[in-house]
């Protein structure tokens, strides 16, 4: 965690570095992964939850879309899907990853 150019080179070392917006450097901002636009410190916990949600959400949707797809290859491999029918699932797979991400939208705001 930093907020000066003398805090800069740690943070380009660091595996996970976080500068001060408000308050720091503009190098500091640059070298940083992460950077606190509003220099609330508490908010470090709830990146930390959200990313979990993230993660977990992204897993999910890699999961049931491969499921998905792998079971439907299966039936076009036996010429039970037509082309187009597999153009639509695969839309559709789609869709339900970008709705399914989307309820992450709820949980943008602190506690």
């Amino acid at each position: 965690v930093g907020d000066g150019i003398n805090d800069s080179l740690a943070l380009k070392s660091a595996y996970v570095s976080m500068a001060m917006g408000g308050i720091g450097s503009d190098i500091a901002a640059n070298s940083a992964d992460v950077v606190l636009v509003d220099d609330e410190v508490r908010k470090v916990s709830y990146l930390l939850q959200l990313s979990k949600k993230v993660r977990k959400k992204i897993r999910s949707n890699i999961f049931i879309t491969m499921s998905i797809n792998f079971w439907f290859i299966l039936l076009a491999a036996f010429g039970l899907l037509s082309p187009t029918e597999g153009a639509l699932i695969h839309i559709i797979s789609a869709l339900f990853v970008v709705f399914n991400s989307s309820a992450l939208m709820t949980t943008w705001g602190l506690d």
